[in-house]
């Protein structure tokens, strides 16, 4: 059965966008959602790399005693640095469309939001008892998960695509500078 859930949402994506931007390019949600996936691999991919980097260059290399906090932090940008570039990758193929890029930034938006919606809800031991009597499933996705590796690369994924438009911008106002 969970393999209907995740068609059903996979289909309703891939509609929304569909429905509304369809004009110009019939196929814009697709390649959004394609891109997005890919951008989601790469962000892991950049934490994962990062993390290693920062412990083994503050904790090991420097000792510092730095907070979680601040060590995350780090981690967080200079994986959104290193994720810029695949991601500027990407979006070169697809002619740096801007389009494109404000589609994936709105899923990774909707996304995080959920997330973080879905977070309140489930902390609340009212709103699980709630749902038992409304027959929907309570088993919930581990907050710690979320917090210790969706989250964090819904952020590295919106650091990048906010580079990226940064980046495009800058090249469109420099070649217009130079004509």
């Amino acid at each position: 059965m969970v393999w209907l859930n995740v068609l059903t949402i996979l289909i309703l994506f891939l509609l929304t966008g569909f429905l509304s931007g369809k004009h110009r390019d019939k196929l814009l949600f697709l390649k959004a959602f394609t891109s997005a996936v890919f951008m989601v691999i790469s962000a892991l991919l950049s934490i994962t790399i990062s993390a290693l980097i920062t412990y083994y260059l503050f904790a090991i290399i420097l000792d510092d005693g730095s907070s979680i906090f601040i060590l995350g932090l780090i981690t967080i940008l200079l994986s959104g640095l290193m994720n810029y570039y695949l991601v500027r990758l990407i979006m070169k193929i697809n002619s740096y469309n801007e389009l494109l890029i404000m589609v994936i930034e709105y899923y990774i938006q909707w996304t995080t939001i959920f997330f973080t919606l879905y977070q309140f809800f489930t902390s609340s031991g009212d709103t699980i008892r709630e749902l038992k009597h409304l027959n929907i499933s309570t088993a919930t996705l581990d907050v710690s998960l979320m917090n210790i590796i969706i989250l964090p690369i819904l952020l590295v994924s919106w650091i990048s695509i906010a580079m990226v438009k940064v980046y495009i911008k800058d090249h469109q106002s420099k070649e217009n500078n130079q004509q």
